[in-house]
């Protein structure tokens, strides 16, 4: 019984390594996001806004959750973000 919990615990610590490693997700996230000209207007669409430059002259959606895309070979080709629009 003991080997099972361990069994059942290393399983899902392998899972959770597996969907671990996330790189550069915010730099995707900048340069590819929906764009709005002021927080203002982002805000009117989207739920959660960042500035995408230094100067605060382009805002747009915080992504809210990662997406694993599949390759052809089955294997992860990217990852890409879901935005949710929360109002």
């Amino acid at each position: 019984m003991r080997n099972l919990v361990f069994l059942i615990i290393a399983g899902v610590a392998g899972f959770m390594g597996y969907l671990w490693p996330r790189p550069a997700c915010p730099a995707v996230a900048r340069s590819s996001g929906p764009a709005c000209a002021s927080q203002k207007d982002c805000l009117d669409r989207w739920a959660v806004c960042e500035s995408h430059d230094p100067g605060g002259m382009q805002w747009g959606a915080r992504p809210s959750a990662w997406r694993l895309a599949r390759g052809p070979g089955g294997g992860v080709a990217r990852l890409e973000p879901q935005y949710d629009r929360g109002r």
